[in-house]
């Protein structure tokens, strides 16, 4: 049986889920969600200004045991990233240096979100693998 929470979200509900999971997502969250935090640096040495955000490490060590079977092309694997209301589609790369992944940033969601390098960014990555 489907129901509706307060804020519109569909969502079945039985016994063992009794709340909306999407605005109560505790142990009911996607597998393949990941809120983050993590500082915007640009890419050094490089003619273009290439921005990256860098998993944090824990995150990156579990999207690799879960995901890492299924990347593309330079072991990439592809994601969806929201950063406050700005949602796109991109790719992460993995940082053999930083073991973990690097997410790159492109210049229309640094200028809508008022992003600049240093700065601590709130994230949620959604792996599409």
């Amino acid at each position: 049986m489907n129901t509706t929470c307060s804020r519109g979200h569909v969502f079945k509900k039985t016994n063992a889920r009794p709340t909306c999971p999407i605005c109560w997502p505790g142990r009911y969250a996607r597998k393949n969600v990941y809120a983050l935090r993590a500082e915007l640096w640009i890419y050094p040495g490089s003619v273009a200004a290439w921005h990256f955000i860098t998993v944090p490490k824990k995150a990156g060590t579990e999207i690799r045991e879960r995901f890492g079977a299924k990347a593309r092309g330079w072991r990439s694997l592809p994601v969806a990233v929201t950063v406050g209301k700005t949602r796109w589609k991109t790719s992460i790369f993995p940082d053999s240096k930083a073991g973990s992944y690097l997410l790159p940033v492109k210049a229309a969601v640094r200028k809508k979100e008022k992003m600049m390098e240093g700065k601590i960014v709130k994230f949620t990555l959604e792996i599409l693998a």
